[in-house]
């Protein structure tokens, strides 16, 4: 069987929908604890600025937000389409002072 490979950005509309309305929570939950623990509690709660390349639709970079609240995010993706979604996200939750 010949391996079909996926495209690199998902620029199609229909991608990032469907790719923002999947639950990633227990993946983000655990994600979040481990940064907790590589980092320490001090760290976590001290100011920091963040780079999240190829954040997609901003799922993750909402919830870095949300568990880390003194830290600002700097979100960037390939893609306009889960750009543009991520953007829509960070107005939604309120978020444009610490999410770029």
């Amino acid at each position: 069987m010949e391996r079909v490979l996926e495209p690199e950005l998902m620029e199609d509309a229909v991608q990032a929908l469907a790719y923002e309305a999947a639950d990633f929570s227990d993946a983000d939950a655990l994600f979040i604890a481990r940064i907790r623990l590589a980092v320490g509690e001090a760290a976590a709660d001290a100011p920091a600025r963040v780079a999240d390349l190829g954040c997609g639709p901003g799922g993750q970079t909402l919830a870095l937000a949300r568990a880390f609240p003194r830290w600002s995010f700097e979100a960037v993706d390939g893609a306009e389409e889960m750009a543009a979604r991520a953007r829509a996200g960070v107005a939604a939750a309120g978020l444009e002072a610490r999410i770029r």
